[in-house]
């Protein structure tokens, strides 16, 4: 069983998240509407869960699929033994990062800016656009 050190302070905590963040919200805005791509959001949202290919993955609980998400998990696993972290955020804290990521990875690009919206639309993060 893997041992994760967690992240503690506001600073660490927030890297960690647009960290992990970052990675999804690239990957998923390149691969859209790519024929036979599942895009890690769509994985998440869908199974609660989901891991990355860049050592990076997400949580929601409770787990249970009728019930609403209180907390997401993010871990983060390094290539080299002992970087392992894990940190625990709100949904709200969750959703504000990701809506955050969708639009900053987006503003410079009308293309790109389209797919955010639509994923912004799709899993509803509009409501976190002034938090």
């Amino acid at each position: 069983m893997k041992i994760y050190k967690y992240a503690y302070g506001n600073e660490k905590l927030h890297q960690l998240l647009n960290f992990s963040l970052s990675i999804v919200v690239s990957d998923d805005l390149h691969f859209f509407e790519m024929p036979g791509m599942n895009l890690v959001l769509d994985l998440l949202f869908k199974n609660r869960s989901a891991g990355h290919q860049a050592c990076v993955e997400f949580d929601f609980l409770p787990n249970g699929k009728d019930l609403p998400v209180d907390f997401v998990v993010v871990s983060y696993r390094d290539c080299e033994p002992g970087d392992e972290e894990a940190a625990l955020y709100t949904y709200d804290e969750f959703g504000k990062g990701l809506y955050d990521e969708l639009m900053r990875q987006s503003e410079s690009d009308p293309a790109r800016r389209e797919k955010a919206s639509k994923l912004i639309q799709k899993f509803e993060l509009g409501k976190y656009a002034n938090c």
